[in-house]
């Protein structure tokens, strides 16, 4: 399995809706985690290539976590990034900004499929580098 260096921000307002045209034709493919005895589910989609840096290509990318945004799921939130960087086998995960996962604002990019599938889901934005 591949390595990854991930940066990811949830910034506001701020995405790349060329992620979702680019992944509308594909079925979102849930993987499962446990957490704290509570089974959690999340999607990764890296897309978008944009920039290499010796044996590092860069993408822009995606991490879809059905939980709800709010105080007491903060460090919830944290913990599903940090297993999730194990079981996808990320070597990093690094915060632009301070971690808040914002809701699904790019509707008008998915079929209505995926509309069901991630409807009050929660997302995070990423950077992905993934060795050569």
């Amino acid at each position: 399995m591949l390595s990854f260096n991930i940066l990811y921000s949830q910034e506001r307002n701020v995405y790349d809706e060329n992620i979702f045209v680019n992944c509308q034709n594909e079925k979102l493919n849930w993987k499962k985690l446990e957490l704290n005895s509570t089974e959690y589910k999340y999607t990764l989609i890296s897309k978008n290539y944009f920039a290499s840096d010796k044996d590092v290509n860069y993408y822009n990318g995606l991490i879809i976590l059905p939980i709800d945004k709010n105080e007491e799921n903060k460090n919830v939130i944290e913990e599903l990034l940090k297993l999730i960087s194990i079981e996808e086998d990320l070597f990093e995960i690094t915060a632009i900004k301070k971690c808040e996962i914002q809701k699904l604002y790019y509707s008008s990019f998915l079929t209505e499929e995926q509309k069901i599938e991630v409807k009050n889901n929660v997302i995070g934005k990423l950077r992905l580098g993934i060795k050569n």
